[in-house]
């Protein structure tokens, strides 16, 4: 989650925030991607995993990476006015009507590093 962190934040060219930590996750502290988580969150990117955690060394799945796409591109109102069974059917949804899926996209797998390289590809071309 921390890499994936870092990747968009420099993937949409916001790595001129990087400047403050957070205090938000207590996992962070210390942490080489306290800063920029912070402009993740900021950016309403990212979210924590609950509990004051963010999880920065967890591996992040499908259905999260497809999150953070939508969110990148400005269309989160959209994911969550999709009901469905799953937190989020809605993100997969639209994340899929826009192409930022990668091959072998499944929403509860962990995505790879090249899974994640192909999906960041797609959302900035």
């Amino acid at each position: 989650r921390g890499e994936f962190s870092k990747i968009l934040v420099y993937a949409l060219n916001l790595q001129n925030q990087i400047s403050n930590e957070t205090k938000e996750f207590t996992d962070l502290k210390g942490h080489w991607a306290n800063k920029i988580v912070n402009v993740a969150v900021k950016n309403q990117l990212i979210n924590g995993m609950g509990n004051g955690l963010f999880a920065p060394e967890a591996q992040i799945t499908g259905a999260q990476v497809a999150t953070l796409l939508v969110r990148a591109q400005g269309l989160e109102k959209e994911a969550l006015a999709i009901k469905g069974d799953n937190w989020y059917d809605g993100y997969v949804q639209i994340a899929k009507a826009n192409n930022l899926l990668y091959k072998g996209f499944a929403p509860n797998a962990y995505a790879t590093r090249a899974q994640c390289a192909e999906a960041i590809y797609k959302l900035i071309n």
